[in-house]
């Protein structure tokens, strides 16, 4: 229940931005059909909340259903206030079950993009072969996470990487560069752990 008005909070879903026109979202994914029809059991009239992933929130009303998908009209939408700060989270891999709860951790917490690392001393390897399903799968990760918490963006996860290429992707200007790692992360917008 809300603490303001004692209604049960309006459930959130994360949706596609394909999805959206003009007055109404056309729900199609299987899974949050499944969500929203057989596990929460919404039915036509009922408020739901939706957000996109890049930032825009929407405030529907669950309309018609078919075999299909389900309509919800659009009754308000808007966008999350840009962070001021787009923290980057470089995180060197460690054990997958604790590789996950960081995931959703920091997306809970606002994190804009991780980027998990290989170091020279890392317990963890990832196989060429496996880079991509786990990359997706922490994408997953991240977007329930979002999801749960009610945030309309979700953090890009970017695929496993060396530190100094890591490294090289924060802008060319040597300078830069040592600054940052000398400091550990006292600029904002890196974080190294």
């Amino acid at each position: 229940a809300s603490a303001k008005s004692g209604r049960p909070a309006m459930p959130k879903i994360l949706i596609n931005p394909i999805d959206v026109h003009a007055d109404m979202i056309s729900v199609q994914a299987p899974s949050t059909l499944h969500h929203l029809l057989n596990v929460l059991r919404l039915k036509e009239g009922e408020r739901v909340e939706c957000v996109d992933g890049a930032g825009r929130w929407y405030a529907a009303r669950v309309g018609r259903r078919s075999t299909r998908g389900l309509q919800l009209e659009i009754v308000g939408q808007g966008k999350e206030p840009r962070a001021a700060l787009a923290i980057r989270l470089v995180q060197v891999l460690i054990k997958p079950e604790r590789f996950d709860w960081l995931l959703q951790k920091a997306t809970e917490l606002g994190v804009a993009r991780i980027s998990p690392i290989m170091t020279a001393r890392s317990v963890i390897r990832m196989r060429g072969d496996r880079t991509p399903r786990r990359v997706a799968r922490w994408q997953r990760i991240a977007t329930e996470a979002a999801q749960q918490c009610g945030r309309a963006t979700v953090p890009q996860i970017d695929p496993p990487a060396a530190f100094g290429e890591v490294l090289d992707s924060l802008g060319s200007d040597p300078k830069r560069k040592t600054s940052e790692v000398s400091r550990l992360g006292s600029d904002p917008n890196l974080i190294l752990l």
